[in-house]
């Protein structure tokens, strides 16, 4: 509202402009974080139903050999 109508003093526009640039830095971090969260969530998410049926007390050896899907996939 100070400057309104008017331009702002070059310092502070240049201070505005590198806070801008920050921020969007930063946002794209958090991006990068929350993509690589997803990918874990996801990786250990896999094997979670075998492990339950084991937690469960399911004999070891019961539901054969695991092999992971993404494992396979890789080979």
């Amino acid at each position: 509202v100070f400057y309104k109508g008017k331009p702002l003093p070059a310092a502070l526009q240049a201070e505005i402009d590198r806070s801008d640039a920050s921020f969007l830095a930063l946002r794209d971090v958090f991006r990068g974080l929350e993509q690589d969260i997803a990918f874990i969530v996801a990786k250990h998410a896999r094997p979670l139903p075998r492990l339950r049926k084991l937690w469960a007390g399911a004999p070891l050896g019961s539901m054969g050999l695991y092999e992971d899907a993404a494992a396979s996939a890789a080979r």
